[in-house]
């Protein structure tokens, strides 16, 4: 373990506070440390459980990422937050997509690590299993409390074309469509918090698939999201409708 890491500790995760040094000192052997921009993918559904991670700095959101269907939301973490432990331990596949929100610093340790840990100390498995059950409960109170969002968000990811009034037509990355609005990755660096845009977003193939005005509500990056003006029954339908296009 580098000098840098020894700073950092698994300590420093709260959910490691009050376990023994030299139990700490047997699970750092293999910790290692990971630097991600904003908006980058740690990793996907479906993926081998490589390991569990643990926040320094930044934020992280756990959610599910399939094209044409809703963003749903699983996790927000930040800074001391764990996640990614429930598939390492039982090594499986990865069931939710894990995204920066923000350029992140965070810790790894290797799955095979992990589980040899916890058959050596079972009460490290307790406490990462005691976070799992904690985490599912409140994702099941969460979803039959009543929805406050208006429209879900639903992933697309693929490239497309905007073409801005009076300007050239400029190649960028749809994350995400929904009738309140859009997010967008690999976009002018001009581009600012505020700012007014009307354009025309399709594809090579269909150039024309939906006409809107909005502004900037955030930008961080190179990633902005826009909200739409007039997002009404109109605007719904031309909405579904691109997206039956850009996600077939």
């Amino acid at each position: 373990m580098s000098q840098g890491l020894r700073e950092l500790r698994l300590r420093k995760l709260p959910i490691f506070e009050n376990v023994d040094e030299k139990v700490l000192e047997v699970l750092e052997r293999d910790l290692q440390e990971r630097l991600y921009p904003s908006q980058e993918v740690v990793y996907r559904t479906g993926a081998s459980a490589d390991g569990l991670y643990g926040v320094i700095k930044g934020g992280v959101q756990v959610r599910t990422e399939r094209p044409g269907q809703p963003v749903d939301r699983f996790l927000d973490l930040g800074a001391g937050d764990v996640f990614g432990e429930a598939e390492a331990l039982e090594d499986r596949f990865r069931e939710h997509t894990a995204r920066t929100l923000k350029a992140a610093h965070l810790l790894f340790l290797p799955a095979a690590p992990v589980r040899a840990a916890v058959a050596r100390y079972p009460f490290i498995g307790t406490l990462l299993r005691t976070l799992t059950i904690r985490r599912r409960t409140m994702q099941t109170r969460t979803r039959v409390a009543p929805s406050t969002r208006r429209e879900p968000r639903i992933w697309v990811d693929r490239e497309v074309v905007l073409r801005l009034d009076g300007s050239l037509p400029i190649a960028v990355r749809l994350e995400d469509l929904s009738t309140n609005g859009a997010c967008f990755t690999a976009v002018p660096r001009s581009w600012q918090t505020g700012q007014h845009l009307s354009f025309t977003l399709g594809t090579k193939e269909w150039p024309n698939l939906l006409q809107v005005s909005g502004h900037v509500r955030w930008q961080e990056l190179g990633s902005v999201g826009v909200v739409f003006e007039n997002a009404g029954p109109q605007l719904r339908q031309k909405v579904e409708q691109a997206l039956r296009a850009l996600v077939p």
